[in-house]
């Protein structure tokens, strides 16, 4: 009788032992993904010029009336000018 007590007992503070670390772990891991999220930074979003937006805007009414070649061409000399960004860069060669 005498072990068989001492078997439940072991069980049950086992048992609680289990629980604990689980809680614990869990606890952790809510800490260390706050701390992850106060880590991150946000990217800087990627805006268009709006001379770049206007050349767009009226290739885009130049391929809709079906002036293909005046289209081309402002799409041309678009393409040559200094500083765009990547994001402009790639709305040029979508639209051409």
């Amino acid at each position: 009788m005498h072990m068989k007590v001492f078997t439940v007992k072991l069980i049950s503070y086992a048992t609680a032992f289990i629980l604990a670390l689980s809680l614990a772990g869990s606890a952790w891991a809510q800490q260390r993904a706050g701390e992850d999220k106060k880590e991150r930074k946000t990217k800087e979003t990627v805006a268009m010029s709006q001379q770049v937006y206007d050349s767009l805007t009226e290739i885009q009414e130049l391929i809709e009336t079906k002036d293909y070649a005046t289209a081309q061409r402002k799409v041309d000399d678009l393409r040559t000018k200094k500083g765009l960004s990547d994001y402009e860069r790639a709305q040029i060669w979508n639209i051409s």
